[in-house]
């Protein structure tokens, strides 16, 4: 049976697999591993592509799904959602002590995101005094960090560089330090963990009294539009 037509454009991404006979093992160890990884980047010089994910399972080879779900979800977003202006990526941290109620409670994920939004919200309302503006956001939680056995939940946010307005005009943020962003999120997610029950004034006077209180809030990536 003849395979179906290959569409060919440029800047396309392909799902290219390829699995064992009767699904045996193409691999039996890892210097089959290597041997083919040598051959990879060969072909890769020879035809000029880029590869962008893949995985060795035992019986066959296949690009990385999540990789693929990563590169097209990227350009959705700058082809169809992100309005063309500069953005920055916010990242927001917890302390230590409390990652433990967001690994048993997961729902709580939802509402550390929330915490976050708002505290971007009056941190970007207050430094640019528009009481109304409005900034483009995209939030996603992660879970895992430097050290993939240890439970890390912390926050990535692609946000516009500016404030918008209902009538379509924007302003651009200056530079101003993140102390006042981390002291609102510092504010708004203890305040959620303990009308969730979770802790009580005892263990936010103990967070408080510390020298290094865990919440940090980073924004050294500026993304041109």
């Amino acid at each position: 049976m003849t395979r179906p037509l290959r569409i060919q454009y440029p800047g396309a991404v392909y799902h290219v697999t390829c699995r064992g006979n009767e699904r045996r093992k193409i691999y039996h160890d890892d210097t089959d591993r290597i041997k083919f990884l040598e051959i990879l980047a060969q072909t890769k010089g020879i035809y000029t592509v880029k590869i962008h994910g893949y995985v060795l399972m035992s019986n066959h080879f296949c690009p990385s799904c999540h990789a693929k779900k990563v590169i097209e979800f990227g350009g959705r977003l700058g082809q169809s959602i992100l309005y063309p202006v500069p953005h920055r990526q916010y990242v927001f941290t917890v302390p230590i002590l409390l990652r433990v109620y967001f690994k048993y409670d997961r729902r709580l994920l939802s509402k550390l995101c929330r915490s976050a939004y708002e505290s971007l919200l009056i941190f970007l309302r207050t430094t640019l005094k528009l009481p109304h503006g409005i900034p483009g956001c995209i939030m996603t939680i992660q879970t895992f960090g430097e050290y993939p056995d240890r439970f890390h939940p912390h926050l990535h946010a692609l946000v516009s560089d500016e404030l918008f307005k209902r009538a379509g005009t924007f302003y651009v943020m200056p530079k101003v330090d993140l102390k006042f962003l981390e002291e609102i999120f510092r504010a708004k997610v203890l305040g959620m963990l303990k009308a969730e029950g979770k802790i009580g004034d005892e263990t936010i006077r103990k967070l408080l009294i510390w020298r290094h209180l865990g919440f940090n809030v980073h924004n050294g990536v500026r993304i041109r539009r």
